[in-house]
């Protein structure tokens, strides 16, 4: 094997002897000539030289008066032969070598594997942003590096392994299991009302409740008690010394209160509102090169600016170029004049808004009385509500 291989890379002729064959391999033989693949057909003897042997043949070929006919001539040098005289093809192999050898320094694939709670899009943004994304550079990917930079972007991930193979990149991670919420059992504390109402539900998960349901009360009222003495039956065997109960008070208090609100409309409003006119400018992204589709992009005229990202794919496999569309809505500001009702609108949005705001997550609005009044242009909404919320606060008693 190693033989043919030299044979084919130092290039060799095949021939055909016409005449007295035997004579002539032997004259050849006494010369110091090497052939081999001897073989003969109706006749005719064929052997193999090397290139630079059968130049050095014809007068040997004269003194045994045979007749030499050179039947293949192969190897390395004669296909580098017509590649010269093809320089287009060795070009186009040359650029060929250097394009799969560019191509092949940068990451074409990351796979995502152990996610249960996690998303795949989640740990493929954690590693983007730890520098690792399809076209991104094999001599800047440092897994070690990578893997600490995602989890500390996944709080929830256990244990994350960034392997490289070629121009894959494998993520593969573990997920923490989700601790129980455990609450806090140092420390003292009452519940108390952030403000006032009548008392609809009481739930005391900890502590001694100090109010029932259509009580009255008012802002800093006790509602749980953390701090108490428990009362021991009237009936039974008094106890020597009452039993004293000390924590955190854990619990819900939910009341029906009263707010009001007040907000104001302008009849006069500004808004932007577009002209009309927009311009678009795109880029293309191949790896991290940005190659610009066109020219003046930037502007100064006032506007919305939204962008649209797409990536190109191939045989369903995302490739690392993308399409980057710019495109600006030119607006101006302009003072338009409201009607009553187009103010009556605006005010109930501005007081929903305000709704939100201010009473407590979870609550609700039971009934309310809407009050529109109209002065100077202006719009004047004033609401009376009754709301269903969690009115408990959290309270920490200090003691030394």
């Amino acid at each position: 094997m190693v033989e043919k291989l030299f044979h084919w890379a130092s290039g060799y002729a095949e021939f055909a002897v016409h005449g007295d064959a035997a004579r002539f391999f032997t004259v050849c033989a006494k010369r110091g000539f090497d052939f081999w693949d001897f073989s003969r057909s109706e006749g005719v003897a064929t052997a193999r030289c090397r290139v630079q042997e059968y130049r050095l043949l014809l007068p040997t070929v004269r003194r045994c008066r045979v007749c030499l006919h050179c039947r293949k001539k192969s190897g390395l040098p004669f296909i580098m032969s017509r590649m010269a005289r093809r320089k287009g093809l060795l070009l186009g192999t040359v650029f060929g070598i250097l394009l799969f050898a560019f191509l092949n320094s940068f990451i074409w694939s990351v796979q995502v594997e152990g996610t249960e709670r996690l998303s795949e899009q989640q740990v493929l943004a954690a590693a983007r942003a730890s520098g690792v994304a399809i076209g991104t550079a094999k001599r800047a990917v440092q897994p070690k590096l990578t893997d600490h930079r995602i989890m500390e972007l996944l709080p929830q991930a256990k244990w994350v392994s960034v392997n490289t193979h070629g121009c894959t990149v494998d993520i593969l991670l573990g997920e923490k299991e989700e601790a129980p919420l455990q609450e806090m059992e140092t420390g003292y504390s009452n519940i108390v009302a952030s403000q006032a109402g009548v008392v609809r539900a009481i739930e005391a998960h900890q502590g001694r409740p100090e109010v029932v349901i259509g009580q009255t009360v008012d802002a800093g009222d006790l509602l749980i008690s953390g701090l108490y003495q428990d009362v021991s039956d009237p009936y039974g065997p008094q106890p020597e010394e009452p039993l004293q109960v000390a924590g955190p008070a854990r619990g819900s208090v939910v009341a029906e209160t009263y707010r009001e609100f007040a907000v104001q409309v302008p009849a006069k409003r500004t808004r932007n509102v577009p002209t009309g006119q927009r311009r678009a400018f795109s880029t293309l992204r191949i790896f991290s090169l940005n190659l610009p589709l066109g020219f003046g992009w930037q502007t100064e005229r006032p506007g919305t600016q939204y962008t649209e990202t797409t990536q190109l794919h191939l045989l369903g496999q995302d490739l690392p170029v993308y399409l980057e569309k710019r495109t600006t809505v030119f607006t101006k500001q302009v003072t338009v004049s409201l009607s009553a009702e187009e103010q009556r609108s605006a005010a109930i949005l501005k007081l929903r808004e305000a709704q939100r705001a201010w009473v407590a997550p979870g609550g609700k609005i039971l009934r309310e009385d809407l009050q529109f009044s109209f002065s100077d242009g202006i719009c004047i909404l004033t609401a009376q509500c009754h709301c269903l919320e969690e009115i408990g606060v959290n309270r920490e008693i200090l003691v030394k």
